[in-house]
């Protein structure tokens, strides 16, 4: 298959496991017991709704055609979670596979979900084209860092650099 179905991030928080999927736009709260709560945590701002695709023989282009959620994380210092979400992207079938492939493993445009410690939706933030790269990414007290995309004005492919997200609340 193109894709990996059931790719999830996790994370722990309050004695409970938070899972986010791929292609859900529910967030999952278990606790020990195997009890669990959801929380619709979906874009705002990009109204397409996640699925789940078939196989075919155009792979790369349905994997950069199909929104997904890419991660799920947590701000300690904020009290937040960030969801980053991508949106898809167009693209014709004309091109070569190494240009497909490179809008797999770097997407060129995504958006940063900023969801309360109550799992409430508090904004959405859609980056800039083609400047950060949604895979690359740490938190610390400073805020949410990515990694500059290859195609960003200020990458070096001999340096790693990271750009602050922060979050105003």
């Amino acid at each position: 298959y193109c894709s990996i179905i059931h790719k999830v991030s996790w994370g722990y928080r309050d004695n409970k496991w938070i899972y986010s999927f791929k292609a859900l736009n529910d967030v999952f709260v278990f606790d020990h017991a195997g009890n669990y709560d959801k929380y619709l945590a979906n874009s705002i701002k990009h109204a397409e709704k996640v699925r789940v695709g078939k196989r075919t023989e155009y792979c790369y282009i349905n994997e950069i055609r199909r929104p997904e959620y890419i991660t799920f994380k947590y701000d300690p210092w904020k009290d937040v979670f960030y969801r980053i979400f991508y949106p898809g992207y167009e693209v014709s079938a004309n091109k070569d596979d190494e240009y497909y492939y490179s809008l797999v493993i770097t997407p060129p445009v995504f958006s940063v979900i900023i969801i309360d410690s109550e799992f409430n939706i508090i904004g959405e933030t859609t980056m800039p084209f083609q400047h950060y790269d949604p895979y690359s990414n740490f938190i610390t007290k400073d805020g949410l860092f990515f990694g500059l995309h290859e195609n960003h004005p200020e990458f070096d492919p001999d340096y790693l650099r990271f750009a602050r997200f922060t979050v105003e609340l």
